[in-house]
């Protein structure tokens, strides 16, 4: 077995990990794969190959998490520490992810307990308003390019004219 082998097997061996209520299964290469053993299947998805930074990524899956309800109010989220091993990746990218999440009033930090998921009223709320003031940023500047009214209503609805 020469030295790519065992890189090759390096990443794509798997390991558990015990989050307090949970057991994480990861797999190094792309995906960690939160199962709650409660019953429900949570879904953290990491693609080094992506062109967006990874604390974008882990921001994205924990507000779409957060957002769709599948992490309840008062969820305490991971430790920065122990995502980041899970992960394998820095830390100071786990704390930058959090740090926009609890901006973004999807999660509160207490200090010296951890992170806790926020109410999910409020920031679908607040997420909303942000996606509807970048919608119609677009649709003026969809207009400016000279595209009507009736064609980015048919956009909207899901069938684009050409």
């Amino acid at each position: 077995m020469d030295f790519f082998d065992k890189r090759r097997k390096s990443l794509t061996s798997s390991f558990f990990l015990d989050f307090s209520r949970d057991q994480c299964y990861i797999n190094r290469v792309i995906n960690v794969n939160t199962v709650n053993t409660q019953g429900g299947a949570l879904l953290i998805s990491i693609n080094f190959r992506d062109s967006r930074p990874i604390y974008e990524q882990v921001r994205d899956n924990f507000r779409q998490l957060i957002v769709s309800g599948a992490l309840p109010a008062d969820y305490k989220m991971p430790s920065v520490r122990e995502l980041a091993a899970a992960l394998a990746i820095n830390p100071n990218t786990i704390q930058r992810a959090y740090r926009e999440l609890e901006a973004e009033g999807c999660i509160c930090a207490v200090p010296g307990r951890g992170s806790f998921v926020c109410d999910r009223g409020a920031v679908t709320a607040a997420r909303r308003q942000e996606l509807l003031a970048r919608l119609r940023d677009t649709a003026r500047e969809l207009e400016s390019l000279g595209m009507s009214r009736a064609e980015l209503l048919a956009a909207l609805e899901g069938g684009e004219r050409e």
